[in-house]
């Protein structure tokens, strides 16, 4: 019943954009983006966020996973984020929030350079990834990272979500 009632509201977003001429897959620079923080992401002192919550594992990964967020469904992402924090055994503090247009307007060596595109998934239809450019150095996808911890700021706690 949780994922049909989901999606039924990702069918009502959807129709409210045709309205609106805008394609419900497409993501507006005014769209704001959550990305999950788990163990390790956040620093307990200060609330600020640590690099390794943008980074990749290149080998497995070729995009950073975050979701579009819709503001009627804060529970339906602190329960996804719950869900995957029990599947890998780690704790989940909040999300960090992103807009889309600080996110494009990331630029490496004097070009942007990232990405972002809806990406629905079965459990998750405001799914969306963020792009990073293939076969950099480690140095270059620190970098990056950095910039998106300054786009994100502080994390809004779990607590908060609900």
């Amino acid at each position: 019943m949780f994922y049909f009632d989901i999606w039924w509201g990702f069918l009502r977003f959807s129709i409210g954009q045709l309205f609106t001429l805008s394609w419900p897959l497409r993501i507006a620079d005014q769209d704001i983006l959550i990305r999950g923080l788990f163990s390790g992401h956040v620093k307990k002192s200060d609330g600020s966020l640590r690099l390794n919550a943008f980074l990749l594992n290149h080998h497995k990964e070729k995009a950073l996973s975050v979701s579009r967020l819709i503001r009627p469904y804060h529970e339906f992402f602190a329960s996804l984020f719950l869900k995957d924090a029990a599947r890998r055994n780690v704790h989940f503090y909040g999300v960090a929030q992103l807009a889309a247009s600080c996110v494009r307007a990331v630029e490496m060596d004097g070009a942007r350079c990232l990405k972002v595109n809806a990406a629905p998934t079965a459990s998750n239809p405001f799914h969306a990834n963020i792009y990073l450019p293939p076969d950099k150095n480690k140095d270059y996808y620190y970098d990056i990272a950095r910039r998106l911890v300054e786009c994100a700021g502080k994390y809004i706690p779990y607590e908060s979500l609900n």
